[in-house]
């Protein structure tokens, strides 16, 4: 290392190991082990392994706390990498997310799903509508009107309405649906997972096909989220799901 170098707390305390007493794996976030020893050491010269120009690494495990949904925890955690590149291109508004699915529970989860839910919120969220392209596995939300107002204290985006796109990179998306908040329960979870079909899969700049801007539906605060389906998840089998977020 240079003379006088100090290193950056993003790599000091990037989280590649867990407190193995406490009940967690040894090996969490991936790192760059450049002494191969099998530690995470920063001052021997390890370094955190992310994707893309910049990254933030999220743990989450459903045994953590309590499940608002009132069930049981199974053992299920989650890797998410989120990352993005710096370009002078439309890669610029693009974030990436590998999600990483271990299964550290007991239980084989025969028909396995996940689901990726989105609360959008561009700008002025009251006058967003929602739809989907089941061809290129995307559900998107936009500004239903030309305009985006302030509200409510957020700025708007004025007269250059903005629009996002979430598309699953890696599998077919089994369904896409606008989020009911009135969900409480897991059956209305599970019932929404399993449900088929795609809202609003026509296309709103055309106006092909049924969309929301040509069925005139009333502009609103709009949630959704996309399934996939990969199948059967055993214990400490590991599942990928790669998504991009894109912004216009």
């Amino acid at each position: 290392a240079s003379v006088g170098y100090i290193i950056p707390p993003s790599i000091v305390n990037w989280p590649a190991h867990g407190d193995v007493s406490l009940g967690f794996d040894y090996y969490l976030a991936p790192f760059v082990d450049v002494d191969a020893d099998g530690n995470y050491v920063p001052s021997n010269g390890d370094y955190p392994c992310i994707l893309g120009d910049k990254a933030i690494y999220v743990i989450n495990n459903d045994k953590g706390d309590l499940h608002d949904s009132g069930t049981d925890p199974i053992g299920i955690e989650i890797h998410s990498m989120i990352y993005q590149y710096t370009t002078n291109d439309d890669l610029n508004n693009a974030t990436f997310v590998r999600v990483t699915v271990i299964n550290r529970g007991t239980q084989t989860l025969f028909d396995y799903r996940m689901s990726v839910f989105a609360d959008t919120d561009l700008g002025n969220y009251t006058d967003d509508y929602m739809g989907t392209d089941s061809i290129r596995n995307m559900m998107f939300a936009y500004n239903g009107d030309a305009y985006d107002e302030d509200f409510a204290g957020y700025p708007g985006y004025g007269n250059m309405p903005p629009a996002i796109g979430i598309k699953s990179l890696d599998r077919a998306i089994v369904n896409a649906h606008s989020y009911d908040p009135s969900m409480a329960v897991p059956a209305q979870y599970m019932n929404a997972m399993l449900s088929t079909g795609y809202d609003f899969p026509g296309n709103p700049y055309t106006l092909t096909g049924d969309s929301e801007e040509s069925l005139g539906n009333s502009l609103g605060d709009r949630r959704m989220f996309y399934t996939i389906s990969p199948g059967i998840l055993y214990p400490w089998d590991t599942y990928y799901h790669d998504f991009v977020i894109l912004f216009s």
